[in-house]
């Protein structure tokens, strides 16, 4: 504008004295606020700019007098620039073991704290806001003399706690049931340490998060949030509500600057423009030192009380980050209404640091397992001894859901930490798991096939140790059992007794491999049973091995247990020999025309020798053939590293291997035949290794991949970053993939980069029929591109840890052919490979309970996120979501009678009322809602 050009002669020639600063941001202001008013400069703003340009050119600068005569000519306009009011938040935002370790976090709360309790003490109108219960914890712990002060500012308001979480967590990569956890955990801490109203914390604070999946609204709503801040994911809304299925939403402010910053001078230049593009008179400023705490200067809080005295800017307070939301409120329907999940922001989080990953899946899904053991114990009048121990296990399960941990963006001393309280985490839940099966077990009349005589027995006490959790016993040796609870022999003699638990919603019909301790019949003169004494057809895999004084055969067999709950299954000494069960010998290799074959009654697989990549693979029962290539095989990715974020970028494929093809495949051992098939092989490539043993059960839809990796390669900087890769194309028209996220599932475009789920992936069919999915036991990265969908397993990324990942790792992948693309199947399959049979040693004793039993049986269109024990003890609770558009009806039945049942949020408070003493209830569940019931039996 012409009439503006000795102002911007101004703003470019001007000093940086305190008067000429102040100037400049109240005409920065008022020119913002000109135009966005859309209305013509004013002539007194251009004469008032171009007489302080001329005496700045006649004395070089401007003092005082020059600027209180510039506020006066301009004084007109006082009042508009008053009716907008700025908010200045202040906060310190604290990564928790970014780049440093865990005594350096805790030195890192106390300083910022003590920092804050000195303004707060100096300045009586400051106030300052804190999110994350994981730092009122290291008060609590390392520095208690603090407490006392802290709570004296809460109580006045002058501190405020944005807190609804343990830490900012990652929204991607942490399951539903976490996230609840979060919101519960949280506000009963703060509550008792602090003596905060849970109802008065409704303000998610997440500036620093990668991303936001799509049903973060519901599970909030859930916790009575509100209100969700953050900065990163959606470049486009500012203030919205951010809606969900259900029709669920929270009031949304996407920071438009930055997250953490001094107070500037022109700190109210974008008012007028964020004001009107969001319909309201209310702006926020956040300020405050990180990411390594510190928070605001005492120069902040002293440019704040200078300007807003300033007479010709905006009506600025020091307040809090709820006052700012709840003044929001009354504009609320004018803020548009987002309805998308705010993904990607880093996409090489979703598989860096595959040990911290797998450590949370591990711990999370143990915890479900764990769980739902407990509310078996309770509903058979015990309760869960050692609630204490699972909080503290949960705890810290959160603290690793830091958006820098379980992302993987951190350094070695941080991954040190939070394998080492991960390892803490799931010491509770398997012992409580192990209490919880021994408190049923005992209650279980374990006699259907009489006494045992076990007066010569040794095996009482056999396999303590023994492969527990699925850890290798050595290194170098894959865990071929899966994940266990405990394999410790509690039976003697001819006559044993396994009890098998179910943790699901799902009846299960699956292959079991159990360890037989110290059995002393001959195994041509062992038979297998139901309850009910129906022989069951078993396989020898393993005989007469031996561990620590004892001597141990493993034996498969097909069972069936009802959901939530259990089924008893005994090992027993014929009278008259039978067949011994034949073992395949391992090195006998059955080739039909030069491929191998794994087929039982649903699937049929077929590898090519050479290569052990899938060249066919078909759905039995529609007759389906899901290949139209070869498929299921690694790839070893050379990623281009431009940008130097190699822990938080993929970067584009530079160079792709196909290490089936490329590698020698040497095959070790192989099973065609029977219960169990498998086909087990080894690779060789630049430093590393895999053995993979590809693994086939009686009635399976899912082939299952155990993989060992021997991982020794390096990112370089400006270099390349290496990736590992399981790769699946399939045979079918699809133009979306279903994705498992927290709290239901999403179909996405195929797209050029990584994206994130949390159980699965599936590329569904454009004509309805069979359907692929790919699972695994502790995996986040999927990418879908040209008719192939892939895993990501290991990236070795650079910085900020120079050496990730380096060594053993284990996991399991599945590929699933499913008959339709229904979600509850693809849901129960994933749940199923991920949430074993867990076999429990049983001694034979009489008892009250049978041979087979379901707790709690849950039918309809809902996956069970949990069922716990509630927090006071007093009953049960039921949390369940649905993906259906539509409302779906939900039966539940419980083995006991209960007296009263109601709805539940994630604070366990009852809310509506659905049944009176009974054992069966029908309840509506709405359409794509997380839900939960409460069931009180005492």
């Amino acid at each position: 504008m012409s009439e503006l050009k000795l102002y911007w002669k101004l703003k470019e020639e001007c000093g940086r004295n305190y008067w000429e600063q102040r100037i400049l941001a109240e005409l920065e202001f008022l020119r913002n606020l000109f135009e966005e008013e859309d209305q013509a400069m004013p002539e007194q703003f251009c004469r008032t700019a171009d007489e302080l340009y001329g005496k700045l050119k006649t004395r070089g600068g401007l003092v005082e007098r020059d600027v209180k005569e510039a506020e006066e000519a301009l004084s007109a306009y006082h009042d508009r620039a008053k009716q907008y009011h700025v908010t200045c938040a202040a906060h310190a935002h604290i990564d928790m073991n970014w780049m440093w370790g865990m005594p350096e976090t805790v030195g890192v709360v106390i300083d910022t704290f003590q920092t804050m309790l000195n303004l707060l003490e100096e300045y009586p109108d400051f106030i300052f806001s804190q999110s994350q219960a994981s730092t009122y914890e290291i008060i609590e712990k390392y520095a208690p003399s603090m407490l006392s002060e802290i709570r004296k500012r809460v109580q006045e308001g002058r501190w405020e706690v944005t807190a609804s979480s343990w830490v900012e967590a990652d929204k991607n990569l942490t399951g539903t049931e976490a996230m609840v956890r979060h919101i519960l955990y949280t506000k009963e801490y703060l509550k008792g340490l602090l003596g905060i109203d849970p109802d008065s914390i409704q303000v998610d604070f997440e500036p620093d998060t990668f991303g936001h999946s799509r049903y973060v609204p519901e599970i909030l709503s859930h916790g009575g949030i509100k209100y969700y801040f953050h900065c990163r994911g959606n470049d486009q809304e500012e203030i919205y509500r951010w809606r969900v299925p259900s029709g669920k939403e929270v009031l949304v402010y996407r920071e438009p600057n930055w997250y953490l910053g001094p107070v500037e001078y022109e700190m109210t230049s974008y008012v007028p423009g964020f004001c009107k593009r969001n319909h309201t008179m209310e702006a926020l400023y956040v300020y405050g030192v990180g990411d390594h705490g510190g928070g605001p200067t005492r120069r902040d809080l002293e440019r704040i009380m200078d300007m807003r005295e300033w007479p010709l800017l905006p009506d600025i307070r020091f307040g809090r980050y709820h006052d700012y939301f709840q003044a929001l409120e009354k504009n609320r329907e004018e803020y548009p209404v987002v309805e998308r999940e705010l993904n990607y922001i880093f996409t090489g989080c979703y598989t860096t640091q595959s040990r911290i990953k797998n450590a949370n899946r591990t711990a999370e899904d143990s915890f479900y397992d764990s769980e739902a053991l407990g509310a078996m114990e309770y509903l058979c009048g015990e309760s869960r001894s050692n609630r204490d121990g699972l909080l503290k296990g949960w705890r810290n399960i959160m603290f690793n859901q830091f958006h820098d941990i379980l992302p993987g963006s951190c350094v070695d001393d941080t991954v040190s930490y939070s394998l080492g309280i991960s390892q803490e985490a799931m010491s509770f839940g398997i012992a409580c798991a192990n209490r919880s099966m021994k408190a049923v077990g005992d209650q279980i009349d374990t006699s259907a096939m009489g006494y045992p005589d076990g007066r010569d027995s040794t095996s009482e006490g056999a396999g303590v140790g023994y492969n527990t959790m699925g850890t290798p016993m050595r290194s170098g040796q894959a865990a071929s059992d899966g994940r266990k609870i405990t394999e410790a022999c509690r039976g003697k003699g001819n006559i044993r007794v396994y009890t098998l638990f179910n943790t699901t919603q799902y009846t299960r019909r699956e292959t079991v491999e159990i360890t037989l301790w110290d059995w002393q019949p001959s195994l041509c003169r062992t038979r297998v049973t139901d309850g009910e004494g129906k022989t069951v057809a078993f396989e020898v895999t393993k005989k007469d091995q031996s561990y620590w004084q004892h001597s141990f055969h493993k034996l498969l067999f097909t069972a069936q247990v009802p959901p939530f709950g259990y089924a008893n299954y005994y090992i027993v000494e014929d009278e008259l020999p039978v067949r011994e069960p034949k073992m395949d010998e391992p090195r006998v290799h059955r080739m039909e025309d030069g491929v191998y074959v794994l087929e039982n009654q649903k699937v049929r697989a077929v590898f090519d020798t050479g290569s052990m990549k899938l060249v066919s693979l078909t759905d039995k029962q529609n007759q389906k053939e899901m290949l139209d290539a070869p498929s299921g095989y690694f790839r070893y990715i050379l990623e281009e590293d431009s940008q130097g974020y190699s822990a938080w970028v993929v970067g584009a494929y530079r160079k792709i291997e196909d290490l089936n093809e490329e590698c020698a495949i040497r095959i070790l051992d192989q099973k065609s035949s029977g219960i169990r098939q498998w086909i087990t092989y080894q690779m060789d490539f630049h430093h590393s290794s895999l053995v993979v043993k590809v693994i086939l059960d009686d009635q399976a839809r899912m082939l299952r991949y155990k993989i060992q990796a021997d991982w020794h390669e390096t990112g370089t900087p400006g270099g390349m970053t290496p990736q590992l890769q399981f790769y699946m194309p399939f045979g079918y028209v699809s133009e979306k993939t279903r994705y498992d996220v927290p709290g239901g599932a999403v179909e996405r475009e195929s797209a050029g980069h990584d994206v994130p789920a949390v159980y699965y992936g599936a590329p569904l069919p454009v004509e309805e029929g069979s359907c692929l999915m790919l699972t695994s036991d502790s995996k986040y990265g999927y990418r879908t591109d040209k008719q192939a969908i892939l895993i990501n397993l290991l990236r070795a990324a650079y910085t900020p840890d120079r050496y990730p990942d380096q060594g053993f790792h284990h996991w399991e992948l599945g590929v699933g052919v499913l008959p339709s693309s229904d979600w509850c199947e693809m849901m129960s399959q994933a749940m199923c490979f991920s949430h074993p049979l867990y076999a429990y040693s049983n001694s034979v004793h009489p008892g009250t309970f049978g041979q087979s039993f379901s707790f709690l049986k849950v039918d309809g269109q809902v996956k069970v996120a949990a069922l716990k024990e509630t927090e006071d003890g007093d009953g049960l609770l039921l949390r369940y979501y649905n993906c259906s558009e539509k409302e779906e009806q939900l039966e539940v039945e419980s083995a006991g009678g209960w007296k009263e049942v109601s709805r539940s949020d994630a604070m366990e408070n009852s809310g509506e009322k659905l049944a009176d003493q009974g054992n069966v209830l029908t309840v509506r569940q709405a359409a794509s809602s997380l839900e939960c019931v409460k069931i009180l039996y005492r």
